[in-house]
Order: structure tokens, then C-alpha cells, then sequence
């Protein structure tokens, strides 16, 4: 009905100036509505473009959006497998650290026990050693004196020496190497003579000439011949103790050394394991804290590609329900002025008699 008025009053206006026209009214409404049609066809064509550029440019960023948004999400988990699996790292490298600590300290505090135990070792050897050399020593010096005294040096000096001797053998009858020595009968032999050593050359002194040659070594030969060689083996054991501890000494030595060299070789490579240790520690430190930033930041800008994708949506679907509508209503007003023309060219409507203004007040009625 609308068209229809529209078409009508078309006609009156163009029937009012009908008389300066060339052509006729109904011809002139055609022209008008064929312009019109051009118009609306051109703005239709116009307005399709532009809405065609605006809905690949949504299909873009959408698409766009939609994959930053994927990728975001995957790097976000990645970045967080990551930091839970370098604070894994940390918490055994933590424990790996106080371990290496300890093992080093250790250490550190084996080769100080080792080393004063050797000391007190070596004090210990050094000190039988020098007992040892002392009490040899002494029994040398004391067969040194039985020996003069059997050649018949018996004077006053002969006597001194003996008698200085023997005080220095009271301390080397008392001795673990003495004991083990000799018999214990040996042993007070040795005792007895060394309590009343003036008995030794009393009895050489009281010799007559005659008994001297007849008996030179006189009554006590057997009893001098049997401390001697009591002094003998108890030199011989002091010698043997020597070279016993000597050689202990020696074992406890190289076992000493042989313990350091495995200590001295273990510092560096636990000084080193630890550094390596703390440097790791320290470079997964950094790569937890950097991964936790970026973690923070990639969901900062996912959650802000979200909202951006979900009012980009709208906005796309807006304008796709407003072009729509607006395509709908030109479709239908293109076909409406499409029908006016095509009733205004029609043969049936040329036939009929009436006026103009008639043929349209038909029309609107």
C-alpha cells in the first residue's frame, strides 16, 4: 500500500507538469523508480563490500585470537610441568648440597683425626724406639764391664763402672721386652745381680794367685758366664723389638699415607660435585622464578584474548543480524519498486481510458 501511494503521488506530480514534459507521466514514474532501483541497487552493492570486509576481518582475528589462545593455554601448561619440574630439582638439589656439605666436612675432619692418631702413633714408636736404644745401651754397657772384670780388671774404677751400670739396669729388668725376653729364671738371675753386683768381683778380689791359675775364671765363671749371656738375649730381644715396631711403623705409615692420598683425592671432587651442585641450584632458581613470570604474564594475556575474542564475537554477530535486516528490508524494497515498474509498463494498464489520475487513484484503492 505504501508503494502504491508512493507510485500515486509520483503521477500527481508528474501529471501537474505534464504539459511541459515530452513524455508521458506514467513514463516519467518509471524513470524515477528505475533510478531509484540503480540506488538502491548500487547502496546495496556498496554496503555488501563493506560488510563483506568487515566479516572476513572478523573470520581473521577470530581465527587469529582463537589460536593465540590455544597456543597460550599449551605454553601455559608447559611453562608450569617445567617449574614443577625444575622445584623437584631444587628440593633434591637442596638435599644433594647438605649431603655434599657433610661428606666434606667429614672429610676434613677424618684427615685430622688420621693425622693426630699418626702423631700419636710415631710419639708412641719414637719413645719404645728411644727406651729401647736406652736399655740396649745400658746392657751393652753392662757386658762391656763383665767382660773387663773377667780379664782380671778388677780395681777400684772396674768396680765404679760396674756398679754405674747396673743402676741404669734396674729400669730395663722392668720393661715388657724384658719379660718376654727371657725366662722368668733368667730374669731373677739377672735381678739377683744386679742387687749385690760387688758379689761378682768380691769373688774374683779373694782368689789366691794359685786358684787364679789353676782356675782363672774362678767360682763365679759359671755364674758371670750365665748373666752374660742373659744380657745377651736381652740385648738381642731389645733389637728385635726395634725392628718389630720399626717395621709397624712402616705399615702404620704407609697406611697413613695410603688414606690421605684417597682423602686428598676425595676433597677436590666433592668441592667440585658441590660446585656444580650450587651452580645448577642457582641457574634452575633463576629458570623457576622466569618461568613463573611468563607463566603469570601468558595467562594475563590469554585472559585478555579471551575477553577481546568474546566482544569481538559479539560485536560480529551484531553487525551480522543488523546487515541482515538491512539486506532484508532492501531485497524487499528493490522488489516492491521492481513490481511498481513492472505494473507501469504493463500493456494492460496503457489500454485502459481513464486518466492518468484515475489509473492511480485505482492503484492506491
Amino acid at each position: 500500500m505504501a508503494l502504491a501511494r508512493l507510485v500515486a503521488v509520483l503521477l500527481a506530480v508528474v501529471c501537474g507538469h505534464g504539459a511541459r514534459l515530452a513524455e508521458t507521466p506514467i513514463a516519467k514514474v518509471v524513470s524515477i523508480l528505475e533510478e531509484m532501483q540503480a540506488t538502491i541497487e548500487a547502496d546495496g552493492h556498496a554496503e555488501q563490500a563493506s560488510y563483506e570486509k568487515y566479516s572476513s576481518w572478523c573470520n581473521q582475528t577470530l581465527n587469529q585470537k582463537a589460536e593465540d589462545i590455544s597456543n597460550g593455554k599449551e605454553k601455559i601448561e608447559e611453562l608450569q610441568t617445567a617449574i614443577e619440574k625444575n622445584t623437584a630439582f631444587l628440593a633434591s638439589s637442596a638435599a644433594n648440597v647438605v649431603q655434599l656439605k657433610k661428606e666434606i666436612a667429614e672429610n676434613v675432619k677424618s684427615q685430622k683425626e688420621a693425622d693426630a692418631v699418626r702423631k700419636s702413633e710415631l710419639a708412641e714408636y719414637e719413645e719404645q724406639r728411644k727406651e729401647a736404644e736406652t736399655s740396649m745401651e745400658a746392657l751393652e754397657s753392662a757386658m762391656g764391664v763383665m767382660k773387663d772384670a773377667g780379664k782380671g780388671k778388677t780395681g777400684f774404677l772396674a768396680q765404679a763402672k760396674l756398679l754405674s751400670v747396673v743402676g741404669s739396669m734396674r729400669s730395663v729388668l722392668v720393661t715388657p721386652v724384658a719379660r718376654e725376653a727371657v725366662k722368668d729364671t733368667d730374669l731373677q738371675a739377672v735381678e739377683r745381680f744386679v742387687a749385690s753386683p760387688e758379689d761378682y768381683l768380691k769373688k774374683r778380689t779373694t782368689q789366691s794367685a794359685l786358684q787364679m791359675q789353676q782356675n782363672p775364671h774362678g767360682d763365679y765363671a759359671p755364674a758371670g758366664d750365665q748373666i752374660f749371656g742373659i744380657l745377651g738375649a736381652l740385648h738381642d730381644g731389645f733389637k728385635a723389638d726395634i725392628e718389630k715396631s720399626t717395621a709397624a711403623d712402616a705399615a702404620k705409615q704407609q697406611a697413613f699415607d695410603e688414606l690421605q692420598g684417597i682423602k686428598n683425592t676425595q676433597a677436590p671432587l666433592l668441592e667440585h660435585q658441590l660446585r656444580d651442585e650450587m651452580k645448577a641450584q642457582a641457574e634452575k632458581t633463576k629458570k623457576v622464578a622466569d618461568d613463573k613470570a611468563m607463566r603469570d604474564d601468558t595467562k594475563d594475556q590469554v585472559d585478555a584474548d579471551e575477553t577481546f575474542f568474546a566482544q569481538t564475537k559479539e560485536s560480529c554477530k551484531t553487525k551480522a543480524k543488523q546487515w541482515a535486516e538491512r539486506s532484508d528490508a532492501r531485497t524487499q524494497e528493490l522488489a516492491g519498486v521492481t513490481e511498481a515498474i513492472g505494473i507501469l509498463n504493463s500493456d494492460a494498464l496503457l489500454k485502459h481510458s481513464e486518466t492518468p489520475q484515475q489509473k492511480m487513484l485505482q492503484l492506491s484503492l
